[in-house]
């Protein structure tokens, strides 16, 4: 796992990504369905995906 404090120490290849914030407790279907888009546009972006 890497930490970041300040997005401009971000190396290249995380500037661009999909980024899913939230309190995730527990993974009921609303949550699948929002991570399940994250990976959808992520794939067709070819980006990485984070969850938070």
């Amino acid at each position: 796992m890497q930490n970041y404090s300040d997005h401009k120490n971000l190396p290249a290849a995380a500037r661009h990504g999909i980024m899913a914030i939230g309190n995730f407790d527990g993974v009921h279907r609303g949550h699948q369905a929002i991570l399940q888009q994250c990976r959808e546009h992520a794939a067709r972006w070819r980006v990485p995906l984070t969850v938070v």
